[in-house]
């Protein structure tokens, strides 16, 4: 009977559905990312960072490359970055995974914010986890 119990959970668990993503409200954000730390990487040249978003707007960041401190703020949906030395952006953030969090810049949709399914199409620029955990997005490098 315990063995049967188990197929049947297993059973249960693989027909759950999957999670769908989902484009992150300001809320969220805010919830999510302050007083957090997230460790991702770039997409375009795999560089890896780590980032930590300190409650009342502070970053520190650092990369294979270098570090620098900054501001973040959210603005019209986004999740901004802006650094003392290095230059910044804004960000619409998709949720694909408890721990992958997909990063698209703001600039490629003429400041209307876009639908999920048109966000979607465009270029992921960074892939991050946040807290140290393991990164779920595919592809992952550094791993």
């Amino acid at each position: 009977m315990a063995h049967l119990l188990r197929i049947l959970a297993v059973g249960l668990l693989l027909a759950a559905p999957a999670r769908a993503a989902e484009l992150m409200t300001a809320d969220a954000m805010r919830s999510e990312f302050g007083g957090h730390t997230i460790t991702g990487y770039y997409t375009r040249d795999q560089v890896a960072f780590v980032e930590t978003y300190i409650v009342g707007g502070g970053i520190d960041y650092k990369d294979t490359l270098g570090a620098d401190t900054g501001k973040w703020s959210l603005k019209d949906g986004t999740f901004c970055t802006f650094y003392d030395h290095m230059t910044g952006a804004c960000w619409y953030v998709v949720k694909q995974k408890p721990d992958c969090y997909e990063f698209y810049d703001a600039k490629n949709f003429g400041g209307d914010p876009p639908t999920l399914d048109v966000m979607l199409k465009h270029e992921i620029h960074a892939r991050a986890a946040r807290d140290g955990g393991r990164l779920t997005c595919e592809p992952w490098v550094g791993s």
